[in-house]
This record gives structure tokens, C-alpha cells and sequence, in this order.
């Protein structure tokens, strides 16, 4: 990727609630690059891995499941994005995507068949239907259970847990950032968009992404197993995988 030299900010930048929020988020993000080294370290040496596996996809057979490689990537930079920045349940919300890509890619190249009906979801209620019918989480499941139970057991933990603590609004997903403030006459709760480095939350999230960025890249050496033995990711990714 290209490396850009740094912007100051343009005119205006922060006199609105918007901008001003993004600043914040950024700020965030280079307090974590500086005061979180060895986490952030983390997930950049999984992305590195990333980018070797997809910078030597070219001429593979299993071409269309390399689409949800990209997307997997994609969204796996969306949750480091959010993570650093301490917006905490949302990157479960994107983590929870990145497994899904991995998921739906991993089953298209078990069942070939499945790129037409994927493809022609919305051709007409019927196709509609075949999908959801094909494409159930559950069955996906099963089918990872079948080829790596392990695998589908790492992948299960974190996808219910990522469900638990933002992709859906559940308890812990406002838990993990409501915070209450009591004094003699009065409670006030609040809710950070936000959250600080120090708090419980963050370290958690920090330490899923790089799960769920591991987990990712395990299900699909599923399927590009002969890629990642020639490429040497997968001595890598296993001692990823045990740091964890």
C-alpha cells in the first residue's frame, strides 16, 4: 500500500461535532500505537500475513473464495481501526464481519456449486430464499466442524462472542461501556462512544481482534492449505496462534 505522508488538518477541521469526533478517535489511535506497543505490534505482524497470503493468491483454483479473502482483510483493518481508537462495541459489530467472509468463503469452496446461487441472491424471491437456505451461520458450522473441529470451535467462541459484546445489542455490549457516577443526591450514567486505554474493555477488544484476525487466516488455510505450506504462514501463524 502506499505510504502517505502525514495532513494537517484543513480549515474548519473539529468545529463540528463530527470532525471533532474523528479527531478524537484519531488521537486515540496514536495513543494507542505509543502506549499499547506490544498488542499493537500484534495486529500488525497478523496483518503482515495477510498481505504475503493475498500478494500470492494469483492463479488459484479456488479463485472464488479469494474474493472473501479481500473482504476478510478489508474488514479485519476496519476492527483494528475501531479497536485503537477505543470504539469499542462497533469493532465487534465489524469483527463479526470478517468472521462471516471467512465463514461464507471457507463453505463456497466446499460446496462449488454454491457461487451461482450466492450470486443470484437477488434475482427474484426465490433466490432469495436459496440463500438463506444455503447460507445459514449453523450449517456453515456444521460443515467447518466436519473438515477442523477445532477450527470451528475457536471460530464459534469468538463469533457468539463478538454477537455478546457489540455485533448484536445485547447486555455486555452496554455494559462493557456505561459507566455511573454516584453522589449524595444524584446517579449519572454514562455511555462512552469512546473508551480509554486503561479500562477493561479496551484490552479485551484489542486481544479479540487479534484473535478473530488469527481465527480468520485459520479458516482459510483451510482452504488454501498448499498456499500457506509454500508460502512458510503456516509455522507463522501457529506461533501466532500460541501467543494468543
Amino acid at each position: 500500500m502506499e505510504r502517505l505522508e502525514p495532513l494537517s488538518p484543513p480549515p474548519n477541521w473539529g468545529a463540528d461535532e463530527v470532525s471533532n469526533f474523528l479527531e478524537i478517535a484519531q488521537r486515540n489511535g496514536f495513543g494507542s500505537f505509543v502506549q499499547l506497543r506490544v498488542p499493537f505490534a500484534k495486529i500488525t505482524e497478523i496483518d503482515t500475513l495477510y498481505r504475503r497470503f493475498i500478494e500470492n493468491l494469483n492463479h488459484t483454483r479456488d479463485w472464488f473464495s479469494a474474493f472473501f479473502v479481500l473482504r476478510a482483510h478489508s474488514a479485519y483493518l476496519a476492527a483494528c481501526r475501531l479497536t485503537v481508537s477505543g470504539q469499542i462495541p462497533e469493532s465487534y459489530m465489524v469483527q463479526r464481519g470478517c468472521l462471516e467472509n471467512a465463514l461464507y468463503g471457507f463453505h463456497i469452496a466446499t460446496r462449488p456449486e454454491l457461487r451461482e446461487i450466492w450470486l443470484r441472491r437477488h434475482d427474484n424471491e426465490a433466490s432469495m430464499r436459496a440463500v438463506k437456505q444455503e447460507f445459514k451461520i449453523g450449517t456453515i458450522f456444521n460443515r467447518l466442524v466436519l473438515t477442523n473441529a477445532k477450527v470451528a470451535e475457536v471460530a464459534k467462541t469468538l463469533y457468539d462472542r463478538t454477537i455478546d459484546y457489540g455485533a448484536h445489542p445485547n447486555e455486555q455490549a452496554l455494559m462493557q461501556v456505561l459507566h455511573m457516577e454516584r453522589d449524595a443526591d444524584n446517579i449519572r450514567l454514562e455511555v462512552r462512544y469512546l473508551s480509554r486505554g486503561e479500562e477493561p474493555a479496551f484490552g479485551a477488544c484489542f486481544k479479540t481482534t487479534a484473535q478473530v484476525g488469527v481465527c480468520v487466516l485459520d479458516t482459510f488455510r483451510l482452504v488454501f492449505r498448499e498456499r500457506f505450506q509454500l508460502l512458510g504462514l503456516e509455522r507463522e501463524l501457529d506461533q501466532l496462534k500460541r501467543d494468543l
